[in-house]
């Protein structure tokens, strides 16, 4: 059985159909309802959005599910029809190649998944290591 739904929170009844392509609050009220938004940023040569999730822990099976939800959303209310469909990038700590090469299996929006520490630690020129925060302190900070 479901179970006494009455102590139940957030539940909701959506019905009949809903156009949701009116600006970026409607796409900053559905992200944040439940989550984050990250970076969106918009790509001039490419001539589409893209997502970043950018995430402080290793790779997990959710994240590409979250990050496909995203693009459907920015597809749906922010892309206009001379566009390209929206890339999604999610940024972890680490990976298993196989397991996201399966996870990323079926999706239909452009996701790419990358492990950002080696990639920052080693592309940043010495000059400015000194003046950003390390890679521990960004991990406090996003706890």
């Amino acid at each position: 059985m479901l179970g006494d739904i009455t102590v139940r929170e957030n539940i909701y009844n959506a019905c009949g159909y809903t156009d949701m392509r009116k600006s970026i609050d409607d796409l900053a009220a559905v992200v944040q309802q439940q989550f984050h938004l990250d970076p969106l940023f918009y790509h001039l040569k490419l001539r589409c959005y893209v997502v970043i999730e950018l995430k402080a822990c290793d790779f997990e099976l959710g994240f590409i599910s979250q990050l496909n939800m995203y693009q459907n959303a920015v597809n749906d209310i922010l892309r206009h029809s001379d566009d390209k469909p929206t890339i999604g990038l999610l940024l972890v700590k680490g990976k298993n190649e196989t397991v996201v090469e399966y996870s990323l299996g079926g999706y239909q929006n452009l996701i790419g998944v990358a492990e950002w520490k080696n990639q920052i630690t080693q592309s940043l020129p010495e000059e400015l290591q000194s003046s950003l925060p390390s890679i521990e302190e960004i991990e406090k900070e996003l706890e």
